[in-house]
């Protein structure tokens, strides 16, 4: 597996000081769900997928957003 950072981001609207981590990871393929860790389901799709997602409104949270966004920054959507 590859790993990228692609940089902090503040997810609310700075009442906090809560940061989180981005970053890109290319894996293979996809095991077991991690269930003990509340993982329930798991869906693939390719990057330009999920970015029409977003712009069909199917994603809406800031941070998977933001890390589709700076991911296409990096030149990491179309690899």
């Amino acid at each position: 597996m590859i790993t990228l950072g692609l940089g902090r981001v503040h997810p609310d609207p700075a009442i906090l000081a809560g940061v989180v981590m981005l970053y890109a990871a290319r894996i293979g393929r996809v095991g077991e769900l991690g269930h003990d860790a509340g993982i329930r389901r798991a869906r693939l799709v390719v990057f330009t997928g999920a970015e029409q997602m977003v712009a069909t409104g199917q994603i809406t949270d800031a941070v998977t957003i933001t890390s589709l966004f700076r991911a296409r920054q990096a030149d990491l959507g179309d690899v």
